[in-house]
């Protein structure tokens, strides 16, 4: 149990000239740089710096007004670590210098699907509608490889992560490949291996945070017939399948450990666990017996979320939001007055993470819902209520200030366009895109408006577009960083702000030169090795041709040979000291050989 500080220290901690009250005021105008080295000041500030109720008290009043519950920057207990990395990252993508490389993806044209890998600085693109994929660089856009015409003929789903893509098509087949193995571009979309489908696929999931062992299942696949099938994409083959019903299955998820969440046609849940048992592979299938009020012919179009944290469904239908528990089997809603457009779950690990109420912020798991009027609500999705209340509800000025978006409407009266074309969240900030590359950022808890961006288009796509809307199709953030990558049309921007980043990449360079000092240690020392083996196996030789003769055929006439001339020498008082200790190795080969 967290003591509070004024009790443990009464009025004025030992050693200190200052009371504790005024220590406090003084900690909460420190900036994160000074409070991160405030325990180095002295003994009696290395203890209040370890003091957890101090630090959540002066983190309440510095952030009064993001309540107590929050998505946390830092997946910690500790209120002082979480306080210096929340400072650190708002003050960044408020004042923090922006840093803003803008390219044009010409071979696409139109990007539909983005995959970023802010580790390894990795971009992948494509085109659904041109088959077209493309990788580059994620900060500027260099080293672009281009694979063309990628989607088979007669693809019905598909899905694709940061290492891999998979097809399905409507004659039941599987395709699929490695698009991203250390940084390379793989050719060649191969047909899986397996037994498979026997009917249309109509789904694809795959792993979105590795890409796996051998033997392991990195995608799922469902099909008309209400069969899913797991694959290895390594090698390309069927691992494990399992019936889960008779409909059609529409939706499958999945966090490739241990739970695979299926929506069928139907408007039924099942949950399928043991399925990636290597030794058992039995599949436990359990439908959920709930009541949902979904359509069931907006099944196919709706989105699935799933948060393995928390054990939560949610689905989201024309203007409702209903979470299903699938380890209570009870349902929440959250009705909206007006259609959802778009909506965006925490893009961080948290989903992936089981839930601890004891860290900072209670652990929260938000998602954001962008309404057709450009309104955006976020709620949380572990808040167990029946009746859900949004913690944000704005009006981003991109809504009623973007002129193309006011002017377009003005001309074409009958035009039905949303006010905000895309919509993306992290544990920090809620990112809204307009049209022609708007984007605004606000913070996820206040609402507060933090800045805005803007993309410029090139010459060549301005000529295409002429007067009409491009909208943005794609945000991705860091989920640690104040950094991250818009999309639309052929253009890509990938920004950054503030000095945080560069402390970071400065640690990177440090930490790469040395791995690369120890890679070359390790290569030296291995070439060591080896050299001091040949030498071995050059004195063997040498021992063996002088005692024993070249050829090792018979290997008692050897041995008789050797202990002869053993006797020989014991007879003897010519020789050297040298001579006599090479035979005596002669003669233990010569036992080894026999």
């Amino acid at each position: 149990m967290e003591s509070n500080a004024a009790d443990q220290y009464e009025i004025q901690p030992p050693g200190s000239p200052l009371p504790l009250e005024l220590l406090m005021v003084v900690f909460r105008f420190l900036d994160p740089g000074s409070l991160k080295n405030m325990a180095l000041v002295c003994k009696t500030w290395y203890r209040l710096s370890k003091d957890n109720s101090m630090w959540m008290q002066i983190f309440k009043e510095r952030f009064s007004s993001i309540g107590s519950v929050f998505p946390r920057v830092s997946r910690t207990r500790l209120w002082r670590t979480e306080l210096i990395e929340r400072e650190t990252l708002i003050k960044n993508w408020k004042k923090g210098k922006g840093v803003h490389n803008t390219y044009n993806l010409e071979s696409l044209f139109y990007t539909t699907d983005l995959q970023c890998d802010f580790k390894t600085n990795r971009l992948i693109s494509l085109n659904k509608n041109t088959g077209n994929l493309v990788t580059c660089s994620l900060n500027n856009g260099a080293n672009i490889d281009l694979q063309p015409s990628t989607i088979p003929s007669g693809t019905t789903a598909y899905a694709m992560s940061k290492h891999s893509i998979v097809f399905g098509r409507w004659d039941s087949k599987v395709f699929g490949s490695l698009i991203n193995h250390k940084n390379i571009l793989l050719s060649g979309i191969k047909e899986f291996k397996g037994a498979g489908h026997r009917g249309m696929v109509t789904c694809v999931n795959v792993n979105q945070t590795e890409l796996g062992k051998e033997g392991k299942i990195g995608a799922i696949t469902g099909d008309e017939n209400g069969t899913i099938v797991g694959w290895d994409l390594k090698k390309g083959a069927q691992v494990a399948h399992c019936k889960i019903c008779e409909a059609t299955i529409a939706k499958v998820d999945s966090d490739y450990k241990d739970v695979i969440v299926v929506l069928d046609t139907q408007g039924a849940l099942y949950v399928v666990k043991n399925m990636f048992n290597v030794f058992d592979c039995t599949p436990e299938v359990h439908e959920l017996q709930v009541s949902l009020e979904i359509n069931p012919q907006n099944v196919m179009f709706m989105k699935m979320y799933v948060d393995y944290g928390d054990s939560n469904i949610v689905l989201i239908d024309e203007n409702t939001v209903e979470i299903i528990s699938y380890r209570d089997n009870l349902v929440r809603r959250f009705v909206t007055e007006e259609p959802i457009y778009k909506s965006s779950l925490e893009q961080n690990s948290t989903a992936f993470t089981k839930r601890d109420v004891e860290l900072v912020g209670t652990d929260p798991l938000f998602l954001a819902i962008l309404l057709k009027s450009g309104r955006v609500l976020v709620i949380n999705v572990r808040a167990y209520e029946y009746q859900i209340r949004p913690v944000l509800d704005i009006l981003p000025r991109l809504a009623y200030e973007d002129d193309d978006y006011q002017r377009v409407v003005a001309i074409n009266q009958n035009v039905d366009l949303p006010a905000l074309s895309e919509i993306a969240i992290n544990s920090l900030v809620v990112a809204v895109g307009s049209y022609n590359g708007k984007i605004e950022f606000y913070d996820i808890t206040t609402g507060e408006f933090f800045r805005k961006i803007a993309i410029k288009s090139s010459s060549k796509m301005l000529q295409q577009v002429g007067s009409q809307l491009l909208p943005i199709t794609n945000i991705v953030m860091d989920q640690s960083l104040s950094a991250g990558v818009v999309a639309y049309g052929s253009m890509v921007q990938f920004f950054k702000f503030g000095d945080f980043y560069k402390e970071l990449e400065t640690k990177r360079k440090k930490k790469n030169f040395k791995e690369r000092k120890y890679s070359n240690n390790h290569i030296k020392e291995a070439i060591k090795d080896y050299e001091y083996e040949l030498h071995e196996e050059a004195q063997t030789a040498s021992r063996l041709q002088k005692y024993n003769g070249d050829h090792l055929e018979d290997s008692d006439e050897e041995l008789q040979m050797a202990l002869a001339l053993s006797m020989s020498i014991n007879e003897t008082s010519v020789g050297s000291q040298e001579q006599d200790d090479d035979l005596l190795v002669a003669i233990e080969l010569s036992k080894q050989i026999i």
